[in-house]
């Protein structure tokens, strides 16, 4: 009997020594595989929010050159405008001529006045230096032209007119300008549609009073 307990003894303590040495080994390994997952965890946490600040600051780079590239065109369609509307553009010019374009003068959408005189008439004559000078400090905010009648243009047979001077009134959307009728203004309507087709005065006018005409038809 002593020596089985004996047997016991040198068998199972070195058992129990083993057992604990595993168990204290499984430990420790756990530990080391939670402590790689939460440090992968973490690094890959990181590597996420590097990516997601990357394309933040793409997006914003994106942004910003969009916003330089808008403001470009916008530099570049002012600077094309003015270059339009220098001294050298027929378009702006005083005369009008049988080469103006009626349609391509309402694409700047600035007001339009046409002036229909001649030198022979002397409230003509009162009315071209104001035309003169309205058509120089204008540029820009709006069209003045002069139409001599003289001179058998074809624009003068669009427009049914007896006296002179008279003129023609555009606003700044194409349109002709609405004026009620008295014995200065007439408004001429298309009688099979009844729109109307444009608008005339006969007569002089002074220079505030077409100033105050053309800011009510746009100009700014």
């Amino acid at each position: 009997m002593s020596s089985k307990k004996n047997l016991i003894l040198k068998i199972g303590v070195p058992a129990a020594i083993v057992c604990f040495i595993i168990i204290i080994w499984a430990v420790k390994n756990h530990k080391l595989l939670t402590t790689n997952e939460t440090t992968n965890y973490s690094i890959i946490t990181s590597n996420n929010e590097i990516k997601n600040t990357t394309s933040v600051i793409t997006a914003t780079e994106t942004t910003t050159e969009n916003t330089v590239l808008n403001s470009t065109d916008e530099t570049d369609a002012a600077v094309t405008t003015k270059q339009q509307i220098n001294k050298d553009n027929p378009d702006f010019s005083l005369d009008y001529t049988d080469g103006t374009d009626i349609e391509h003068l309402k694409s700047y959408h600035l007001p339009i006045i046409i002036d229909f005189g001649a030198e022979w008439c002397g409230p003509c004559q009162e009315l071209a230096p104001i035309i003169e000078e309205l058509n120089d400090e204008l540029r820009g905010k709006a069209i003045i032209k002069f139409v001599n009648t003289d001179s058998g243009l074809s624009i003068i047979d669009n427009y049914d007119f007896q006296y002179i001077p008279m003129q023609i009134f555009i606003d700044s959307n194409g349109k002709p300008y609405n004026h009620v009728n008295d014995d200065e203004w007439e408004n001429k309507y298309d009688p099979d549609t009844n729109e109307l087709m444009y608008t005339m005065h006969t007569g002089v006018l002074q220079k505030e009073v077409l100033l105050s005409i053309l800011k009510e038809m746009g100009m700014e």
